[in-house]
Parts: C-alpha cells; sequence; structure tokens
C-alpha cells in the first residue's frame, strides 16, 4: 500500500491525499513508509492530511473541548453517581480484563458510545443508558464540550468533505473501523475521485468499542474493486494453517481468503509444564531462542497475565520492552529518549555516567560532554562533589555537545569530588547518591548492569510482551500465546453463536499470526480458557 500512495502523491500532489488509519501511530508508519518507498524523507502526503479519523475530523471542526479529556473533573463534581475514572471508558490495550470499566459512569459511558458508534435508535437504549445520555448531553452542552464520539457523529452531520478536500482517501485498519465512522468515511467518499479501503475481517478486534466487521463487509463491493493480498511476508506454512483452521471453524460469517504463506516451514507446538502463573519454565523454554539470537514475544488477552512474567524477567535482569506502547512504563522498563515528560531517559542516565568506562563503551571510552554530565549529575546528590553554585552552572551544559575542558570541571567539582567521580565511582557509588524521584526508575537498568554488564543496556530487547491488543501489527520469530481467558471474556467465550465470541476468537487469531517461525501455545492456568488444539 506505501507504494501505491507514493504513486497517487506523485500523481495527483501531497494535499490531494489524505491517509487514516485505527491508531495515529499506524497511520504515520504508512506516511513513513510510502517516504521510503520513493527514497524520500518525508512522506509524499501533506502532514495534516494524515492521522486517525478522530485527529481528522478534530481539526475539520475547529478543535473542540473534548469533555472526557479536559473536563472529567467537573464532571465528577456535577455526577458523583456517574463518575468517571478514566477517559475513554474501555482500555484499548486490555479489553478482556475483569476491571477494564471499573465504575457504573465508565461502564455506562462505554455503553453510550457503542450504541452511538453502532448507530443503534435512541429509542432502543436501555433506560440506564439513555438517563445516563441526558445528563452527559446536558453537560457537555453547557461547557460547549464534546466527546470522541461526537467528533465522527458531528462531522457525519456537518461535513461534506474530508478537510483540505482531498481527492483521494486511503483508509487502514477500517475492518476496526465502527459503523458511525464507515458512514462518515463514505461519505465523504461522495466527494473525492478514489477511495481505499484496506483491512481484513478476520482482525477485527475491537468489538468492545462497536466494530464490527458486517460494517466492513457491507454493502459488498464487486470483485473487480477488490485487491487481494496474495502473499504472507511473515507466517510461515505450520503457522498459517494452523491459525487458518482456527479462523474457520470459530468465526460464523468472514469474507473467504486464500493467501500463501512465507516459504518457510515453522513450527507449531504446546508448552505443556508452564503457565502465565508458572513462569520459571516458561523463561527457561525462551532461553534458547534468546541464546539463537530470535526475537520473542509473549501475548494475552488481559494485562493482569502479564505481571507473574514481568516479575521474573526484572528479576533475572532479562530486558524486555513493548515498541509499539512505549508510554506502558511497566511494559518498557528500559528505554531511550526519555519518558513521563523527562528529556533523559533512566538508561541514558547510567550509560552517561559510564562514559569513562573501557568495559562499556571499548575504545570509545572517554570523558564526559557538558549533555553527559548534567544527565547523570541533575539525578544525584552532589553534596560534597559539585562546587556551591555548580548546579546552576551545570544546567547550562545540558546542550552542550562537546567534551567538557580540564577547567570547566575544575570549575564544577571539588577536588575531593573530582577524585571520587574519576578514581571512585562506580555502580554503588551512584545508586547511593541517586534523587528519591530518580531512585525507582533506575533500580532496573542498575540491575541488568550488576548482573549481566551494562553494556547489556545498549542492546534492544529479545523479548517484547502486551495484550494481544496493544500488539496488533506487530512480530516476532517466536510467540508465546496464553490462552486463559478473564471470567468476563469466558462468559462471553461460550455464547457460541454470538458477536463476541466471535470477537475472542479474531483475537487469538491476531495472536497466532504475529509469529514469523515458531507458535507456543502455553498451557492454561485452569478452565477458563479458549481451547487451543
Amino acid at each position: 500500500m506505501s507504494k501505491h500512495i507514493a504513486d497517487l502523491a506523485t500523481k495527483y500532489g501531497p494535499r490531494a491525499l489524505t491517509v487514516a488509519s485505527y491508531t495515529r501511530t499506524a497511520s504515520h508508519e504508512i506516511a513513513d513508509a510510502a517516504a521510503k518507498a520513493i527514497g524520500a524523507d518525508e512522506p509524499p502526503v501533506d502532514r495534516q492530511h494524515i492521522g486517525t479519523l478522530h485527529s481528522l475530523c478534530f481539526h475539520a471542526l475547529g478543535r473542540p473541548v473534548i469533555a472526557e479529556k479536559k473536563l472529567r473533573k467537573e464532571w465528577n463534581e456535577s455526577a458523583q453517581y456517574y463518575a468517571l475514572t478514566s477517559d475513554g471508558g474501555a482500555d484499548l490495550d486490555n479489553p478482556m480484563d475483569e476491571n477494564t470499566a471499573s465504575s457504573l459512569g465508565d461502564k455506562l459511558f462505554q455503553q453510550y458510545n457503542v450504541l452511538r458508534s453502532r448507530m443503534v435508535p435512541r429509542e432502543m437504549w436501555p433506560e440506564s443508558v439513555a438517563g445516563f445520555a441526558r445528563l452527559w448531553e446536558d453537560f457537555k452542552y453547557q461547557h460547549d464540550a464534546m466527546d470522541f464520539t461526537d467528533l465522527i457523529a458531528r462531522a457525519l452531520r456537518d461535513t461534506d468533505t474530508a478537510p483540505g478536500s482531498p481527492r483521494i482517501g486511503i483508509y487502514d485498519e477500517t475492518q476496526d473501523f465502527t459503523l458511525l465512522q464507515l458512514a462518515l468515511v463514505r461519505k465523504w467518499a461522495k466527494r473525492m475521485d478514489y477511495i481505499l479501503l484496506a483491512g481484513d475481517d478476520d482482525q477485527c478486534i475491537y468489538f468492545f468499542t462497536g466494530a464490527n466487521p458486517d460494517a466492513f463487509l457491507d454493502p459488498p463491493i464487486d470483485d473487480d474493486h477488490k485487491i487481494i493480498l496474495r502473499q504472507s511476508y511473515r507466517v510461515p506454512r505450520s503457522v498459517q494453517a494452523y491459525a487458518q483452521r482456527w479462523i474457520e471453524s470459530n468465526v460464523r460469517r468472514r469474507e473467504p481468503k486464500e493467501y500463501r504463506p512465507r516459504d518457510v516451514e515453522g513450527e507449531v507446538r504446546h508448552l505443556y509444564h508452564a503457565t502465565y502463573r508458572h513462569v520459571v519454565p516458561l523463561l527457561a523454554d525462551m532461553r534458547q531462542y534468546l541464546e539463537q539470537g530470535k526475537t520473542i514475544m509473549f501475548l494475552a488477552p488481559c494485562g493482569y497475565m502479564l505481571k507473574p512474567l514481568i516479575e521474573l524477567l526484572r528479576t533475572e535482569g532479562v530486558l524486555f520492552h513493548n515498541p509499539w506502547r512505549t508510554n506502558r512504563g511497566d511494559w518498557n522498563p528500559v528505554r531511550f529518549g526519555g519518558g513521563d515528560g523527562e528529556s533523559v531517559s533512566s538508561v541514558e542516565r547510567l550509560l552517561a555516567f559510564l562514559r569513562t568506562e573501557p568495559s562499556v563503551y571499548g575504545e570509545d571510552a572517554r570523558l564526559w560532554t557538558g549533555h553527559e554530565l548534567y544527565a547523570w549529575l541533575s539525578a544525584l546528590k552532589t553534596d560534597g562533589v559539585l562546587r556551591h553554585g555548580a548546579k546552576k552552572k551545570l544546567k547550562g551544559l545540558a546542550d552542550f555537545h562537546d567534551i567538557l575542558p580540564t577547567d570547566e570541571m575544575d570549575a564544577l567539582f571539588t577536588t575531593d569530588g573530582y577524585n571520587d567521580v574519576i578514581f571512585n565511582a562506580d555502580l554503588d557509588w551512584f545508586e547511593q547518591r541517586l534523587l528519591a524521584d530518580k531512585l525507582n526508575g533506575m533500580k532496573f537498568p542498575i540491575h541488568v548492569a550488576r548482573k549481566h554488564g551494562a553494556k547489556r543496556l545498549m542492546e534492544k530487547p529479545q523479548i517484547s510482551l502486551g495484550t494481544i491488543h496493544s500488539v496488533k501489527g506487530g512480530q516476532a520469530d517466536v510467540v508465546y500465546l496464553c490462552g486463559d481467558l478473564s471470567t468476563a471474556a469466558l462468559e462471553e467465550w461460550v455464547k457460541v453463536d454470538s458477536d463476541a465470541h466471535d470477537a475472542i476468537a479474531r483475537t487469538m487469531y491476531v495472536g497466532m499470526t504475529r509469529a514469523r517461525e515458531t507458535l507456543v501455545l502455553v498451557n492454561a492456568v485452569n478452565f477458563s480458557r479458549v481451547e487451543l488444539p
């Protein structure tokens, strides 16, 4: 698709296209891939025409106040019985957990959004939701605000074209668009020359937001207007065969499709002696792949099922991450580029401190630049290390990327402090001097450095983990898939002829098809599970 976008942009111009996907990250990845396809640094599409459907509507409607984001405190004070504990009701990464909607207000708000997204007539709404809606809509009116679903509904009502009046619309992951979103896309399409809806109904997994593959499949499209991608560049033969049997056996309606797997046999196997709770043998099994340099992914339907493995990995000092959800600190304990408002991350501070160590940097070991010195010293208690007033001077060096001259070092450090830093500073010295608010974030990087050497912190983690929803679009050489379900999800799974059952089956299918080589089916804790044959 990226090459197709590049060709269209070259022919019609960068402002003639709009590119939207289910997430902001995905839409920009598509545009960046289009840039790569033509060897350009910037996407061939105007950046203002790239984003989620919600973001395009947000700008088209004049950037309104979003009530659940900006006015939640005011709402909770005025309607305590319907208080919202989050800004969106459902957790997009963790919808099958027991506590996704933890208050009555959360539950009713989620139902309210789903009913609107599915365009269910108001007279068919449960009275509990209708009562919540009357209060919420009056609150929005009083504050001249909208909620996220309003962005789509108002754009459908009030706009005839996509922002910038593009001639071409490219929409990716549209199997996860709701009926309301697709109604808007199709309305805008009437003013376009060309529209492309890319999606796979087998991967429609956001049922809990109101998405349904029927909205994507209906009305039917003539075969001469379909482009079927016949070749997978990820899934090997054995995994493809297993995943196809699974989806064909567990979903009632789907668009028949055939695609060729990678020309690699691959492997599907069960791991009977490990569960998401009993993770010591799980990590032991993973080590064979770590030694081979393979990438590994551990997936579960619910976030709480990740915690035992996370605890073990932290204890063992094994690096892990979730590069698709970098805002999750618990899934990304070692990251670069800062986080939570920080310009420097914990691991960058530690590596900056160790810049003089040949055991870490080899022949590239050297004294610090001003930026490096600021990075680690700003996290420490510097009594007896820096001269009076040196911290203020140090802040001015944050953007100085040359090695600091000796005379400037002398001006910063006390004599004893300089000797300590140059001759006696080690991980113990560093940890003992950490400021209280920096200590927690530094514990894991320091533990990894002690256990495996600080050089390990420069390596990209081989293990990624997350809920299945959080890694959509991701892949790994080896995928460990957990089939356990929460009690709430199990109640839906046993309703065989239901949309919720189908959504869970599609979620497991997405997990299976993340594997490039090997799919490992992890044993379930008990009978609250999807049976993976």
